[in-house]
């Protein structure tokens, strides 16, 4: 049985995939040459970015990595992207 997502959680996977697309995009970079010079899996990226997977902890970690920062740092970009005030606690 899977797991039904919730308001909020749509709206948090939405601002995850907002910073990712945009951080790619300001590396000038392709979905596929992005996650090929980061050893991440091209299709990790596209799903994040289109909001059709949650995200595990190794793979905010592998990103955030990818970006050259720290996934707390990743974590704060996707907190201030959210429209409302949305937190993990509350979940």
């Amino acid at each position: 049985m899977q797991h039904e997502i919730s308001k909020k959680e749509k709206l948090i996977l939405k601002a995850l995939g907002r910073v990712i697309r945009n951080m790619r995009k300001e590396t000038k970079k392709s979905q596929r040459i992005f996650a090929f010079e980061n050893d991440v899996q091209k299709s990790m990226i596209s799903r994040f970015e289109a909001c059709k997977n949650e995200p595990k902890l190794f793979s905010i970690w592998k990103i955030s990595n990818a970006f050259g920062i720290k996934s707390s740092e990743f974590i704060s970009l996707v907190e201030e992207e959210l429209d409302e005030d949305i937190n993990l606690i509350e979940m």
